[in-house]
């Protein structure tokens, strides 16, 4: 005849087979002469609970598929018991002699106690933390913030964690630690179990505090004791972090209401370390974006095509389907920078500078999910350094400051491979959202199609399993994606959905000479190559060759040593970084005429496999921390000296390593456009390009936004004609020249 147990103890398991092995084998002695049961909940461990305790008569074990949290699984543990009293402990606490005993009987001798607790120890046996005061709003934002370490503030620490009370004293106390707490379960069915909402954490303040509204108080009980041997579950340190935030964000809504509580959690996650971090390093990167963004913005002409399809967008109430034309004639990039131009220009009354702040914005953005991906990918540190790399490169800079349909690529891009990770991971709802930001980057750059062939690499190599209904839904993410494409092609004979794949087939098939007149893209290829090796340093350190040489010399050491990793797919986000940087490199190649516009698609994967490399060498001789950082501080200063690598009225800033010119900058530009309309007096006009501008269709469309700005007569049919010219050698007779600085010149021809 089976006796019924007086007490349930009841644990959690998580990954700890030995210290459950441990604990376990010490409840005889603890417990003395009172029956008990022990009940085992496995939070869907992958290391298995040892065969020692699964055999034994006193053992129920309840098996979850996912791991539920810690005061959930309790919850089920409590609803399998057969005692009277409960003790709800971690598997990595050893019981000393007779500690059971004395929580068992203390607790059945006073009514009056809810909740009572050991003393606990460390395995050298000194006293640790298992009681504390109830969070209160004034102690909460000292004890989890950095006010902790202040003399002043230093008494609220010392009063939330009780330091003055006599650890060898049996006393009331207001939260016993959930490590190992005893309750009667009829109080516990009484306060409603624990409360699921937290996962981990604070469950125990919570349910401390409902025993002491319910008319109870809490013991904590010296007699007992403890060894608990800390953090012994093989859980990440960052993950253990956010179960922890996310519970105490939870708790003080709970106690201090929604918006109390929310200003409050804000306040200490944005003072903790990491998020003072990261917010030092968005704010390099919002200086470095908007600094001197008035005067120092670059406004070629193309970007004053958009912003002309923008202006008419806004007055003429018609949403343009493509964009600006590609190299390809006949092929349209998409038209979202024109709406985002658009919407800038309505923000700020038709503002020129609006559009690069706004990009610029988007730059910061794409700063933070730098950070975001290479801790997802890797870790905080790379997380961190790729960010600030992000923000002081300065290719990258200076891409971020355009107004142009480029400018948004880093950002998207970045996006597109955090999403992509989670999908591989598993989270297949997410799939819709990746192709939609596939279509989304299409829109920007026809180049970034590249991503369609890496795609496929990606599901070759890891074979992801999708439901029909997902893919169903993907499908409809990508048709939303490029759907300004979709909508044109309805009248346009299918240009752009048809016509781009044809292009690019094509475009392989002169690579591989596969041509009646043999003529081959390969001719071009160091030239491709060279080009991608001038972008690369142009983001890594334009400064100085020999540094973006050793640069990818600790890229190349790193990859042979993680050769068999990344082959054999052990190294999963090494593997996709590697994909994300080396099949857009060998597709540009395969183009082998590949433009600057291109590049924006690689700047995080560059980045991001250069940080990772060079923080295994930090890691090994940490010295070289300073080192790299001062390289990023470099980049930035250069970048800024060079005023950003436009041409101004202190002199030409061509950028390293093959000098290349990004022209003028806003302010020249805008000292042409003053002239023109004062020279104009008011009168109507036409501009024209001369010398190599008129090769371009777009060349003086950014003159011809601004004077339309500033209420110039623009005219077709005027007879008064200003020439502008960027270069002097082309202009053949300086008779008819009425304007000049250091970039542009210009001629007047009126004819009556």
């Amino acid at each position: 005849m089976s006796i019924t147990p007086k007490l349930s103890i009841i644990y959690v398991y998580y990954n700890t087979p030995d210290e459950l092995k441990k604990s376990f084998n010490s409840l005889k002695n603890a417990a003395g002469e009172v029956s008990y049961e022990v009940i085992i909940i496995d939070n869907n461990s992958f290391r298995s609970i040892p065969s020692s305790v699964i055999t034994s008569r006193k053992v129920t074990i309840v098996r979850n598929s996912s791991n539920r949290g810690y005061g959930s699984a309790l919850n089920q543990g409590a609803k399998k018991s057969l005692g009277s009293t409960l003790l709800f402990v971690n598997p990595d606490t050893i019981f000393k002699t007779n500690s059971v005993k004395t929580l068992y009987n203390t607790l059945l001798k006073d009514k009056k106690i809810g909740i009572c607790g050991p003393q606990l120890l460390s395995e050298d046996e000194m006293n640790t933390q298992n009681i504390s005061a109830f969070p209160s709003f004034l102690n909460s934002l000292v004890v989890y913030s950095f006010l902790r370490f202040l003399p002043f503030f230093h008494r609220y620490y010392d009063q939330y964690h009780l330091m003055n009370l006599d650890r060898d004293v049996k006393q009331k106390v207001d939260v016993i630690g959930g490590a190992c707490m005893m309750i009667k379960k009829s109080l516990f069915d009484k306060v409603g179990n624990f409360d699921e909402r937290f996962f981990m954490y604070f469950e125990e303040s919570d349910i401390c505090h409902r025993v002491r509204s319910a008319g109870y108080y809490n013991m904590y009980i010296p007699q007992a004791k403890v060894i608990h041997l800390i953090g012994r579950s093989e859980l990440n340190k960052e993950k253990i972090e956010e179960y922890f935030e996310e519970s105490r964000y939870k708790y003080f809504k709970k106690y201090f209401g929604f918006v109390r509580g929310s200003l409050l959690e804000l306040v200490l996650r944005v003072s903790k370390t990491r998020s003072l971090i990261l917010l030092s390093i968005l704010g390099v990167s919002i200086f470095m974006n908007f600094f001197r963004i008035h005067a120092d913005m670059m406004f070629i002409g193309d970007m004053g095509r958009d912003y002309l399809a923008a202006r008419d967008m806004i007055l003429n109430r018609s949403i343009p389907l493509v964009g600006i034309p590609s190299s390809v004639v006949w092929l349209h990039q998409g038209p979202l920078s024109v709406y985002i131009i658009g919407i800038s220009f309505l923000l700020s009354s038709f503002n020129p500078v609006a559009p690069a702040m706004a990009y610029a914005l988007i730059g910061v953005l794409a700063t933070f999910w730098m950070y975001k991906l290479g801790k997802l990918l890797f870790n905080t540190q790379v997380g961190f350094l790729s960010a600030l790399f992000f923000a002081t490169s300065p290719l990258v800079v200076i891409n971020e400051r355009m107004p142009y349909h480029t400018a948004a690529i880093p950002f998207f891009s970045i996006v597109f491979f955090y999403v992509m990770w989670l999908v591989l991971k598993g989270k297949e709802k997410l799939l819709p959202v990746l192709m939609f930001l596939l279509g989304i980057l299409l829109q920007f750059e026809l180049s970034n199609g590249v991503l369609v062939f890496m795609l496929l690499i990606v599901w070759f190599l890891f074979r992801p399993i999708f439901s029909k209904k997902v893919k169903v839904q993907a499908w409809g993410g990508f048709i939303l994606g490029i759907l300004p494409f979709i909508l044109y092609d309805l009248t346009h004979r299918l240009t752009q959905t048809i016509g781009f794949p044809l292009w690019v087939i094509n475009r392989i098939r002169l690579f591989f000479g596969l041509t009646q007149s043999g003529n081959s893209t390969t001719a071009h290829l160091f030239s491709a190559l060279q080009t991608n090796f001038d972008q690369v340093s142009m983001m890594l350190f334009p400064a100085s060759s020999w540094v973006v040489l050793i640069l990818l010399l600790v890229v190349l050491m790193m990859l042979f040593r993680k050769r068999y990793e990344i082959k054999q797919l052990k190294s999963n986000s090494l593997s996709i970084v590697l994909l994300w940087v080396f099949t857009p490199l060998i597709g540009f190649s395969v183009h082998a005429a590949p433009g600057t516009a291109y590049f924006p698609l690689l700047f995080g994967g560059v980045i991001l496999m250069t940080v990772y490399s060079v923080q295994k060498l930090i890691s090994r001789w940490r010295f070289l921390m300073v080192f790299f950082v001062g390289l990023m501080v470099f980049n930035g200063m250069y970048t800024i000296h060079n005023n950003y690598f436009l041409n101004t009225y202190d002199g030409v800033h061509a950028m390293p390593p093959r000098g290349y010119n990004f022209g003028p900058n806003f302010e020249v530009r805008e000292d042409v456009v003053k002239f023109i309309m004062n020279d104009s007096g008011g009168s109507s006009f036409r501009l024209e390009a001369g010398g190599f501008l008129s090769t371009m269709k777009t060349a003086v469309d950014n003159y011809s936004y601004l004077i339309l700005l500033k209420g110039g007569m623009l005219s077709e049919e005027s007879t008064t004609v200003y020439t502008i010219y960027e270069d002097f050698k082309d202009i053949k007779s300086q008779d008819a020249l009425v304007y000049s600085n250091p970039y542009v010149w210009i001629m007047k021809n009126e004819n009556n």
